[in-house]
């Protein structure tokens, strides 16, 4: 493969041939919808201190104690399922498929380790240390990778990405947009958990370094998804890289 090729940002055009405008109206009404949710879990985590789960204790919670977490899971994943099921297209649709699975895997892995020695570098030079026993990192290893990653993955590279393409014909114009999209549902929980005076727009402004953040990783774990056309390589990124940054506590 030419270096120009590897390079290009590929996705299953077969696929996206397929949607029509309705399945870019839906991915849009389903942002909206799930930001909604987002925000009012959020104010009520923080507000009122309804509690949502951490990483080690996900493994060890009652439903009732961490609900705001699994409402969450819920609302990124399920309408997603029930969509392509009304609409009857297949899962391999939203990039969940066997095809270059045994590819995708070390694709993942390979795709995280540019950003996990630069995270590994950060902690070194900030003096961070891993404050997790082994049994505990085990565990924030698979909620980030099965919780976070795969929910994410699913709804943003898998879903929203490709059928938002319906109404955004340039392809870099609709990513860009979706790497928004991604930047801003990144911002409720930040927003409240510092308990900021700052007005949700004003948080924007002066958290602009968040958004560029999560702005620059949906291109990178689109990127990723994009050479096997298969959601597993990007989830595995994708969970390697938040499950380093939270033993080391960088972001």
């Amino acid at each position: 493969m030419s270096e120009k090729k590897f390079f290009q940002m590929k996705l299953n055009e077969e696929n996206i041939n397929r949607f029509d405008k309705t399945d870019g109206i839906f991915s849009i009404i389903y942002y909206l919808f799930f930001m909604i949710v987002f925000f009012i879990c959020a104010f009520l985590s923080y507000k009122y201190k309804i509690r949502i789960v951490s990483p080690v204790s996900f493994f060890n919670y009652l439903f009732n104690k961490y609900f705001i977490t699994v409402l969450i899971w819920l609302m990124l994943v399920l309408p997603v399922f029930i969509f392509i099921k009304l609409r009857k297209q297949s899962i391999k649709s939203v990039g969940i498929t066997s095809e270059n699975l045994l590819g995708s895997l070390p694709a993942g892995l390979i795709g995280a380790l540019p950003v996990i020695v630069i995270f590994i570098i950060l902690a070194i030079i900030r003096g961070k240390q891993i404050n997790y026993n082994i049994i505990s990192i085990f565990k924030v290893f698979l909620y980030h990778l099965f919780v976070i990653a795969f929910a994410e993955e699913l709804a943003f590279r898998g879903f929203i990405q490709t059928r938002i393409l319906t109404i955004i014909k340039n392809k870099w114009f609709g990513i860009i947009i979706t790497a928004l999209l991604f930047s801003l549902f990144h911002v409720p929980f930040r927003y409240f958990k510092l308990n900021s005076s700052f007005s949700p727009l004003n948080f924007i402004i002066h958290r602009w370094f968040l958004l560029l953040y999560t702005f620059l990783f949906h291109i990178y774990f689109l990127f990723i998804y994009s050479k096997k056309n298969n959601i597993a390589a990007s989830i595995v990124t994708h969970g390697l890289i938040n499950f380093t940054n939270t033993i080391f506590g960088l972001f």
